[in-house]
């Protein structure tokens, strides 16, 4: 998944030559890999209770 929204936002800021889109690819990365980070611990507090 998060493959994919960042292929397709690379694509998207690449084709226009925004010089922001790196910026904004670096910050999509790192809310999504945080987003995981909170549901694998939600997901492992479950799976031990």
């Amino acid at each position: 998944m998060i493959v994919m929204v960042t292929a397709m936002i690379g694509r998207y800021f690449m084709r226009q030559g925004d010089p922001g889109g790196l910026l904004v690819l670096a910050m999509a990365v790192l809310g999504m890999g945080a987003m995981a980070v909170i549901w694998l611990k939600r997901l492992h507090r479950e799976m031990s209770a």
